[in-house]
């Protein structure tokens, strides 16, 4: 195919006709493989006269092969004549670095540059040497493209080798490289100075940015060094404090323009390197133990000589924003922040900030808090986005380098971190905000006191002070009843919103009120909920629901309008995808259950509505992933407060299954809109429907269907879309089994799509395709296990023709199995079927029986896996037990002839079961009775984690949990790090070995053999067989003789 004609096939798949576009995509999938074709994609792309649709398709084409086909990898098997080809891997090699000088558009140099790093990764150093000759010589160069494509090879080399263990290749490249960045940098930056263009920036941006990538694990030798730390220092303050007067005090710039300028960008990365130097190697009292040995002397160095003139400099840019003489950007805020809160914990740094913590709080920190024009344009255009971000400000989450959240972490980590010099000063700045007669007329002060206060709400609830058995917690009530309550009825709705976030959030941290002020609070309240305002409306409803966890007075007068405020939510909750309304409306269900049954079903429907309208726009979406994620989110979250409504229906079987019949539709429009990311909250949602019901209504039986659809794709076994999804799928599955049996073993229950498939056949392919299916692992296979038990014990007499393919799929797992878990889990099948038609299961074994019975008897004792027991669990001895009594009851002549001679042991098996079965029993008891405890403790315990505050002197370090998470990071990774080939292949062998810990009683399992009294039985069973076989009982000994001996005590009674 000539040059042309595939520049053309190229540009057919972006046909805007689909049917020109498909045939050109299969045809390229046909052709992909062809030796040569990368070498022709790139004489394509670098002809003149290509246009840049077709070229863009070329190099994502090229990217995409590359990644994929350039190397075997076992993340990417593919066929061996599917590789690429060392005359494409030489063109590449060939063509590449100079493709990214060439001047070509920005998306194709993107794409050309991930394309680069692929094959770096692969080939650099030794099969590619004449990658840094070739870079050094770009480098030289006296014009800026050529030097940009330099130092972008330089990045994209940093970026291949950055996260690899062994960092000797990127050590090369930094020792060859970064001196001669350096100095670039430096002319660059001395250009600057005269006013150079934002070419010239860029260069700085892209240099910066390779040695921040390649700080990503460490430090090199080189970079520690004072040859290298000095100039790069040298140039990083220089970057940060480059006067940008010609853009940021240009009045024609706006400042979203301002933010994309590439000095800008430069400076973001000058800020960010400095912060990553300290908080991650230059600051000795944060450093981790395991870094200490590496890094602790140029810590030690870096604190003294570096850090005091980082703080130095970013005090002086701050305070030319402040005083108006410059600009700053939003990024570089957020890392100023990020710096100082670093500088808060060593005491060394903490003294040289100190000084300065008063006028930071008021004239950077403050303005940051206050109603500025940006959350003005926000509460006008989207309130819904306004409050979101509001909630970000405080969790991290979208606030990711905003300059308000970091603004908060930084006011947070003065009063928790330093709360002896801090905590009264900044509280007592914030009252007299409030306090000054002229603040009803500057409502955005207004704001802003009330926004910290809120923020600062779970450290001013925990101080000796101000908490509720404190000195002075009276003010906290008089602050409540004379500033927030007043605002409640201010007349900016931004002012009403904040104080219902400040009520809301002191009540949730245990703020009294006297019943009065109680009354009045929420009775003002209340009256909010009908607000004109959105943002008000729905964090005043937030605000009640915290007053419905705290108060029985709240609770108690909420619930003759308990209907009202439920609506208020849903109608939030239809209007927006916020999960704090989901949570919300979750408590209210947990906390008024009963009386919420009236109308479940309602408030079911209005739920499955929302829910339903968040999965169509995310299946019908063409928009950008991230907003997808954001539908998708907001539709677990319905999901789960969904499940909240159907856990709380007890006793009400006529509300239930109303409740299934509105919700299995959205449930089926999941499942055929093949949402994967919702798989997990429906399946959820049927678990506990069918559960609760102890039924199947016949329309969940869609359900069933596409789930096996969804697991099996067809009946070859070759599995479906899903195929991963068994764990999520087996609750729900073993509920069809269990509470639809009878429906299961009816002839009406075949497929709606299929007539002739019926059920039991889709339940067994199910298994089968869990047992042999290659993408599945052994996590899977158990949970097959699991589901063909369900199966054997739910559909007993109804599944005969199907044991043969049962027993041989099993034993083919059982004789794979290499974890403890899949080895008990296809011990248990084959257990399941001697249990469901011993006779059946024995002609089946054939000659094997034998085998089995040993496997089945050492399973019992230490011997199998050569330590615990592997049947130790209560129902593992019960199946066992009842297995073996269904075997001594069988007529000798359905007793293999080679066995029968052996028969009488399993009375003796039967008896070891025995042995420790009452105390296994025992234990699962304690255990439920312990496990809600445990829950309750560990909810306690996260609650005493917010809201920590450090009484300790000025002149001590602080470490707090956030430098506890690091330190056990740094230890892992250490680890990791030092761990060889050898010895992670003996750990991963001792992992296997400690593995049957794994086993463990599994609470929410419950059989149809829960209710038997397997002490009768087994006696019974040992008499039928001594009628048929007389004098065959086993000799036993003393031991088993008193075991023998207490089981027919129980069985007659005996406790």
């Amino acid at each position: 195919m000539d040059l042309s004609t595939l520049a053309a096939l190229f540009g057919a798949t972006l046909s805007p006709d689909a049917n020109v576009r498909t045939a050109a995509e299969r045809e390229v999938r046909t052709i992909s493989a062809q030796p040569g074709l990368i070498t022709a994609l790139l004489d394509i792309v670098r002809t003149d006269g290509v246009d840049s649709a077709t070229r863009q398709s070329c190099v994502v084409f090229i990217k995409n092969r590359v990644f994929t086909h350039y190397a075997p990898c076992a993340s990417f098997p593919q066929p061996d004549d599917s590789a690429l080809g060392e005359q494409d891997k030489e063109a590449l090699r060939g063509s590449l670095v100079g493709l990214i000088a060439s001047g070509l558009d920005r998306p194709l140099r993107l794409q050309l540059q991930s394309t680069l790093k692929s094959v770096l990764a692969n080939d650099f150093p030794g099969a590619y040497p004449a990658f840094l000759p070739t870079i050094t010589a770009l480098l030289g160069a006296s014009n800026t493209r050529d030097v940009r494509a330099g130092l972008v090879g330089i990045l994209e080399a940093v970026r291949a080798f950055r996260y690899v263990a062994d960092q000797k290749v990127l050590v090369g490249v930094i020792e060859a490289t970064f001196p001669t960045l350096v100095r670039i940098g430096d002319s660059v930056l001395e250009g600057a100075r005269a006013g150079r263009t934002e070419d010239q920036a860029e260069l700085v941006h892209i240099l910066l940015k390779t040695y921040k990538t390649s700080t990503a694990l460490g430090l090199s030798d080189h970079q520690r060094s004072a040859e290298s730390l000095v100039p790069w220092g040298r140039l990083l303050f220089g970057v940060v404090g480059l006067d940008l007067a010609w853009i940021d005090l240009n009045s024609g710039v706006a400042p979203d323009q301002r933010e994309e300028s590439e000095w800008w960008a430069a400076k973001k990365w000058a800020y960010a390197i400095l912060g990553r130097l300290f908080h991650r190697y230059g600051n000795p009292s944060q450093l981790p133990g395991a870094l200490k040995k590496e890094y602790g002397s140029f810590a030690s160095h870096f604190v003294d000589a570096f850090a005091p003139e980082i703080l130095s400099t970013y005090l002086a840019q701050v305070d030319r924003l402040v005083q108006g003489e410059g600009w700053m950007s939003e990024k570089c805020q957020y890392h100023v922040f990020t710096f100082f809160n670093e500088c808060i914990k060593p005491a060394s740094t903490w003294a040289l900030l100190k000084p300065h913590v008063a006028s930071l709080v008021s004239a950077f920190v403050f303005p940051l808090l206050s109603f500025t024009p940006e959350r003005q344009q926000l509460w006008e255009s989207d309130p819904v986005d306004y409050v979101r971000v509001g909630v970000d400000d405080y969790t991290g989450g979208d606030g990711w380098q905003s300059a308000v959240s970091a603004a908060t972490t930084f006011l947070i980590s003065l009063v928790s971190n330093r709360t002896k010099a801090c905590f009264e000063d900044v509280v007592g700045y914030l009252m007299g905000v409030l306090q000054d007669p002229t603040v009803v007329q500057n409502p955005s002060r207004r704001f802003g006191a009330l926004n910290a206060i809120a923020a600062l709400g779970p450290w001013i609830m925990r101080h000796p002070k101000l908490a509720p058995d404190g000195d002075a917690s009276g003010k906290l009530e008089e602050f409540v009843m004379s500033h927030v309550v007043p605002a409640l009825a201010a007349p900016e709705g931004w002012v009403r919103a904040i104080a219902c976030e400040v009520l809301g959030t002191l009540v949730k941290h245990g703020l009294v009120l006297a019943n009065g002020n109680l009354e009045a609070c929420f009775e003002r309240m209340w009256v909010l909920m009908e607000d004109a305002d959105w943002a008000v409306r729905c964090n005043c409803v937030l605000a009640v629901g915290e007053g419905v966890k705290m108060f029985d007075t709240v609770r108690t007068a909420l619930q003759p309008r308990l209907g009202r405020l439920v609506t208020s939510l849903l109608a939030l909750s239809a209007e927006s995808d916020l999960d704090v309304l989901n949570a919300s409306l979750e408590h209210l269900v947990d906390t008024y259950g009963d009386a919420l049954l009236p109308f479940s079903v309602e408030l079911c429907g209005k739920l499955c509505e929302g829910y339903a309208r968040l999965v169509n726009e995310v299946v019908g979406s063409v928009a950008e992933v991230d907003a997808d994620d954001d539908k998708t989110f907001a539709a677990m979250g319905v999901a789960k407060t969904l499940w909240t409504v159907v856990s709380s229906v007890e006793g009400a079987p006529q509300v239930l299954t109303e409740i299934a019949g509105v919700v299995t539709p959205v449930v089926l429009l999941t499942l055929e809109g093949r949402c994967l990311d919702l798989f997990d909250s429906m399946y959820d949602l049927v678990d506990s429907l069918s559960f609760k019901l102890r039924s199947v209504p016949l329309p969940m039986w869609r359900i069933f269907e596409l789930t096996w659809e969804a697991f099996c794709g067809d009946t070859t076994g070759a599995g479906g879309y899903a195929v991963d999804y068994l764990e999520e799928m087996l609750p729900s599955l073993d509920n069809f089994v269990s509470f639809g049996s009878a429906h299961i073993l009816s002839p009406s229950a075949v497929f709606s799509q299929q007539n002739s498939y019926t059920y039991k056949q889709a339940l067994i392919d199910m298994y089968v395709t869990a047992q042999t299916n290659k993408h599945l692992g052994e996590n899977d296979r158990v949970c097959g296990c699991k589901l063909i038990e369900s199966v054997l014990l739910n559909l007993r007499g109804g599944v005969d023709e199907y044991i043969p393919i049962i027993l041989t799929t099993t034993l083919h797992t059982l004789s794979a199995a290499e974890t403890p878990a899949l080895k008990l889990g296809a011990l248990l099948g084959v257990v399941n079927c001697l249990l469901y038609n011993p006779a059946l299961a024995l002609n089946v074994l054939g000659d094997g029986s034998g085998e089995v019975l040993g496997v089945w008897g050492r399973s019992i004792e230490a011997t199998y896996t050569g330590k615990e027991p592997l049947l130790r669990r209560v129902h593992d001895k019960r199946l066992s037990i009842l297995a073996i009594c269904a075997l001594l009851e069988l007529d000798a002549a359905n007793v293999p002839p080679a066995l029968r001679g052996d028969w009488p042991k399993l009375i003796e098996m039967g008896v070891k079961l025995f042995k420790d079965y009452a105390e296994a029993v025992k234990a699962r008891k304690s255990l439920e009775a312990t496990l809600e405890t445990e829950e309750d403790v560990e909810d306690d315990e996260e609650d005493e984690l917010e809201g920590m505050l450090n009484d300790d002197e000025d002149g001590q370090d602080v470490w707090d949990a956030d430098s506890a998470y690091l330190e056990m990071l740094a230890q892992e990774g250490a680890r990791l790090r030092g761990a060889s080939a050898k010895d992670l292949e003996a750990e991963e062998e001792d992992d296997e070995d400690d593995s049957d810990d794994e086993i463990e009683e599994e609470l929410g399992f419950f059989t149809p053999l829960d209710g038997v009294d397997v002490y009768v039985v087994f006696r019974d069973a040992v008499g039928v067989f001594q009628s048929k076989n007389p004098g065959a009982m086993p000799q036993l000994s003393m031991e088993l003789q008193t075991v023998m001996m207490e089981v027919g005590r129980k069985a007659e009674g005996g406790v």
